[in-house]
């Protein structure tokens, strides 16, 4: 790491016996404790109002206040870089000031007297909320203020989204390494020194990136902007298994890590973007909010709507499944179903979970398109044009596209133009048959499309080759070549991929066998609006990532669900990578990949001892990340509501320090099992239900282990009864054995205390 523009700053930080900033923690201090009344304040703040504001006519102004506002002055001229009157308020002699804080002086002194009333930082500006939080907990906040340089270091250095709550436990940990080579001689300076640490040149480099675009207007510095956002892009493995013993929330932080990919390259305006959320009648918290906020107020609730948002059909960004020992490659890749139709059995092949969203995840490449936002009006019809097995029909798709018409062949040839309505269609025609085909077909294309209405034309039933805008009226076309394919609308082809993409991305079901039908309703509006709407016609969709959870992924057989595709997920085989594989699948005999854009999550549980280790093939293709039992999300800091009498986070690092010790890491317990506990009866039933019995499981019912791991404390007792009964009387001796069974009485407060202090039965 590059220092040299701040290493003065930095030693001068490591070697100081006293904080940094005392003086200005001292004057802060002041300023908390100054009597003062609350209509004092309001007064001052109304006098802030007057325009044009001069900080000396204000102090000037205010005689009787003077103390308190020069104080004020004081506080601001050590805080920013821009307070007034530095030479002479700030009291380091070297003018030293915690940051430039990009805040006027009176919006300094309103939001410090809105603290003073308040004690509180919640109706303050960010910045200021940042300053007053460093200087009132130095060793845990930062100088650095402003939210937008916070939330640049989120996404660009430290890969995630900006968490106000979080944001400084992941520097912490970001700068773990370097950390360990200094020794601070006063561990308040601790968040100094991370500070000073995001502003090496070289570090500041990476998270500085749009500050840098915006600043050059697209010129080159040291450093190519566009190649930095290119290397940006993926911050998270495209492959990655989270992996732990039961209870560490491997599922749960799923949602959190599909979500962080879904937004891993959103805009500003996206991460704003207000979600419904759906609550109980008794929350009372917003039932609008963007994903940024509920990441930053971590709202478990907003966060698993926008997460079913993104599951939804409609979106289809996001399948979630479990594995198990009878899934197989059928549900997962693709399968034959026999399906009786009329008395007879017909064969059709149909997609697996994952093959679809493949499909759904590729790029439409596409050399023909234009851009076209429509209206909620507008219907949406689906055309053949000719049949995708008859070589001989291929004419017609060519001849539609170069002569921007779509074209139908039923109506023998006949001209319709004086046809209003499907009645006189079916005279035209002599067709008497209430239900025909033909009449309706001829109808919908003379009389019930409307310009300005959306054609999908399908490439059989399973895809889609291209889509068009109705521009003209109906026509009858004099043309030999044409054959029967008189029958024509005049369109404008919006988008002709370079070859058929699935009836998934845009569809709920697929095509119909039917030449021409009103589709709308098995339209997904807002995915086909995003592909109509793209200005990059090589690139359609392409900026959107999908996502595939993989729940209990080692309890399925990888070998025999995942077959080929085994080599198309990794990174270096996927559809665009230099190594690019396609196989073809057996039954479709489709040429197949997988995408760039599609994320693999997966989940392990390790104590699971009724499954086989995983496949080394899929081992070695898998980012493995370790989710271990957070004894520290036990506190009351994290859940409010949570008991207290027993200190849970000291009982659960008791127990798993145990379980580690007699059997291994794998096999530890998680927090998940105390997080819900709020009362004593709570601690009770999550021993006697889960943790007791999930210890006897793990010990094959040694319960001399599991009372070693309580602690013998008193919850396993020994049934002296049986032991010493005369059905035993001749086998008791063996090995010294006894019976032992779960105490009906030992359930107090101490009995649970005794698994972390040895002192607590005394």
């Amino acid at each position: 790491m590059n220092c040299s523009n701040n290493i003065d700053r930095i030693k001068d930080v490591i070697e100081s016996e006293e904080f940094y900033y005392e003086k200005l923690k001292n004057a802060f201090n002041l300023f908390e404790k100054y009597n003062i009344s609350n209509n004092d304040i309001d007064e001052l703040i109304d006098r802030l109002n007057i325009k044009p504001f001069k900080f000396d006519d204000f102090l000037k102004n205010n005689q009787q206040y003077k103390e308190f506002i020069l104080l004020i002055g004081k506080i601001i001229a050590m805080f920013d870089t821009n307070g007034y009157n530095k030479k002479e308020w700030n009291l380091y002699d070297d003018k030293r000031v915690v940051a430039k804080a990009g805040v006027r002086q009176n919006d300094w002194t309103k939001n410090l007297l809105i603290y003073k009333k308040e004690s509180k930082l919640d109706n303050l500006t960010d910045s200021i909320y940042n300053a007053i939080s460093f200087i009132k907990n130095p060793e845990n906040n930062l100088t650095q203020l402003s939210e937008n340089h916070r939330y640049l270091v989120s996404k660009y250095l430290l890969r995630t989204i900006y968490n106000k709550t979080e944001y400084f436990q992941n520097l912490k940990e970001h700068f773990k390494q370097k950390l360990s080579q200094y020794k601070l001689k006063n561990q308040d300076n601790l968040g100094l020194l991370i500070s000073l640490f995001l502003y090496c040149d070289d570090i500041k480099e990476i998270w500085n990136v749009e500050e840098q675009t915006e600043k050059n207007n697209g010129t080159k510095t040291g450093i190519e902007v566009d190649t930095v956002l290119k290397d940006k892009k993926q911050t998270q493995p495209l492959n990655q298994i989270l992996y732990g013993p039961p209870g560490t929330g491997k599922t749960y932080n799923t949602i959190n890590k599909a979500l962080e990919i879904i937004f891993e390259n959103a805009s500003r305006e996206d991460l704003s973007k207000k979600f419904t959320i759906v609550r109980k009648k008794d929350d009372k918290r917003e039932k609008e909010i963007s994903y940024k906020d509920a990441v930053e107020n971590d709202d478990r609730v907003a966060l698993t709507s926008i997460f079913e948002y993104f599951k939804d059909e409609q979106r289809g960004q996001i399948e979630f499944v479990t594995f198990h020992q009878s899934y197989g490659y059928e549900e997962f890749v693709e399968v034959i179903k026999a399906k009786t139709s009329d008395k007879a059995i017909e064969y059709e092949i149909e997609a697996g979970i994952f093959k679809k969203l493949c499909e759904k995840a590729k790029t439409i490449k596409s050399e023909k398109t234009s851009i076209y936002d429509f209206a909620e009006s507008v219907n949406i019809w689906k055309v053949s044009l000719g049949d995708s097995q008859n070589s001989e029909d291929e004419y017609l798709f060519d001849y539609c596209i170069e002569n921007n018409k779509i074209l139908l062949g039923f109506g023998d040839g006949i001209d319709f133009q004086e046809c209003a309505n499907r009645e006189a269609v079916a005279k035209k025609l002599n067709d008497t048959e209430k239900y025909s085909y033909p009449p309706s077909a001829v109808n919908t294309l003379k009389n019930k499309m409307k310009i300005g209405d959306i054609v999908l034309i399908s490439y059989g039933n399973r895809k889609l080759r291209a889509i068009a805008k109705i521009t003209g009226e109906y026509k009858h076309l004099e043309d030999d070549n044409l054959k029967t394919y008189v029958q024509s609308r005049d369109v404008e082809w919006l988008l002709v991929p370079n070859e058929p993409f699935s009836y998934e991305k845009v569809l709920k079901k697929q095509f119909s066998q039917m030449t021409i039908y009103d589709i709308k309703s098995n339209v997904k509006i807002e995915e086909l609006r995003a592909l109509l709407t793209k200005e990059s016609s090589s690139d359609a969709n392409n900026d959107r990532n999908y996502i595939f959870i993989i729940d209990e992924i080692n309890r399925g057989n990888i070998s025999k669900i995942f077959g080929e595709l085994i080599t198309l997920i990794e990174p270096s085989k996927r559809i665009g990578a230099d190594e690019e594989i396609k196989v073809k699948i057996p039954y479709s005999n489709d040429d197949f990949g997988v995408p760039s854009n599609l994320y693999i999550i997966g989940t392990m549980n390790t104590a699971d001892r009724s499954i086989a280790p995983i496949d080394t093939a899929l081992r070695r293709r898998f980012v493995f990340e370790e989710m271990a039992p957070k004894a520290e999300f036990l506190t009351k800091e994290k859940i409010p509501k949570i008991y207290t009498e027993v200190d849970l986070q000291l009982l659960l690092k008791a127990i798993n320090t145990r379980i580690e010790y007699l059997y291994d890491r794998d096999h530890t317990i998680g927090h998940a099992y105390l997080i819900d506990v709020k009362s004593l009866d709570d601690l009770k039933f999550a021993f006697k239900n889960k943790i007791i019995p999930l210890l006897a499981e793990y010990f094959y019912e040694d319960w001399e282990n599991i009372d070693l791991v309580l602690n013998k404390n008193g919850m396993i007792e020994e049934e002296e009864e049986k032991t010493n009964s005369d059905y035993l009387k001749n086998i008791s001796k063996i090995n010294g054995k006894k019976i032992y069974k779960v105490s009906d009485n030992n359930w107090d407060v101490k009995n649970f205390q005794k698994i972390y202090n040895d002192d607590a039965l005394s």
